[in-house]
């Protein structure tokens, strides 16, 4: 019986034993749900198999333009098809979102990757409709989609509420228009 040899590592330290040595046929890491990884190694023509509970480090959400535009549209969908009983996505609207979002976009996010992203969405359409609801001296640029203030205002409420930096000079036009479908029957604005 011929073995398959394992392909030879660079930068092995003499010290330690070749797989060759150990009698490792073969061996595989695969990335399972929720950070774990299971190694599978095939050890004298018998398999074992070893599941590690460390956590593995994940990248970071890319939120460009069109990944943002992705994620409110597949959001969208998954709403008309009732999958938000509540205040957020059921088990099946997030399922459906995430391989949704992965088919338009090809990146896989974690659910709490797009939770996170709903969240952040969710907190600024509930800032934005404070704001224009508090303060009704305030105008609007329709062209640019803008708030129209005068740059004392923004530096006073700036002073006072950090979040306002974010709404200065900011195309609101996401927010005002396509975050209400999201979360205006679901977030108390009084």
């Amino acid at each position: 019986m011929q073995v398959e040899q394992p392909p030879a590592m660079a930068a092995q330290r003499p010290d330690w034993p070749s797989a060759t040595d150990l009698g490792i046929l073969r061996a595989r890491v695969l990335l399972g749900a929720f950070g774990r990884f299971l190694i599978v190694i095939y050890f004298k023509n018998h398999l074992y198999s070893i599941i590690s509970n460390v956590n593995l480090v994940r990248s970071n959400a890319k939120w460009d333009y069109d990944a943002h535009i992705a994620f409110i549209e597949v959001c969208e969908r998954e709403i008309r098809k009732g999958n938000r009983p509540n205040t957020h996505l059921n088990k099946d609207g997030w399922k459906n979102l995430g391989d949704a979002f992965y088919n338009r976009m090809g990146r896989k996010y974690t659910k709490t990757q797009l939770k996170n992203k709903w969240d952040n969405m969710k907190q600024d359409w509930a800032f934005y409709n404070q704001l224009m609801r508090e303060n009704t001296g305030l105008g609007w640029d329709a062209t640019k989609n803008t708030i129209i203030a005068d740059d004392d205002w923004w530096n006073q409420k700036i002073k006072v509420d950090h979040r306002y930096r974010r709404f200065r000079n900011m195309v609101l036009s996401l927010i005002r228009y396509r975050y209400d479908a999201l979360f205006s029957d679901i977030v108390a604005t009084g």
